[in-house]
């Protein structure tokens, strides 16, 4: 991801510790006069309010490859979004809308491929 970066132009610009568990890296390209940021965020476990909601090994368990990029389990990213959700006491519509999507599909054999693609397609993805 970093060399994918770097050979776009990127250039590392600040890493940060944002929780006992995270990582943030920022990096920035200068195209003219337009400045670009990405942000490639690494957890090693899910931690919110002091508690560890999930091991970083529970996180990648059952993910799978979907063209370009890692795709959680459909499992870990309800209760990833369930937990976000029910700790903020606010739920985006962003979330409201993977959540609905989970719960209305889970049941049904080869949902989250569909359910991925659709997420690429419409930029809900992250």
């Amino acid at each position: 991801m970093i060399q994918k970066l770097k050979g776009l132009g990127y250039e590392p610009v600040q890493c940060r510790n944002s929780t006992i568990s995270r990582y943030r890296f920022v990096f920035a390209s200068l195209d003219g006069d337009v400045l670009d940021f990405a942000v490639v965020d690494v957890m090693f476990d899910y931690c919110r309010q002091g508690l560890t909601l999930a091991s970083g090994a529970a996180m990648v368990q059952g993910r799978g490859r979907r063209g370009s990029y890692w795709a959680a389990d459909p499992a870990a990213e309800f209760t990833y979004l369930l937990s976000e959700a029910i700790l903020d006491r606010n739920i985006t519509e962003t979330r409201e809308q993977r959540l609905r999507i989970w719960r209305e599909n889970w049941a049904r054999p080869g949902w989250w491929a569909w359910r991925d693609d659709c997420a690429v397609r419409n930029g809900t993805h992250r």
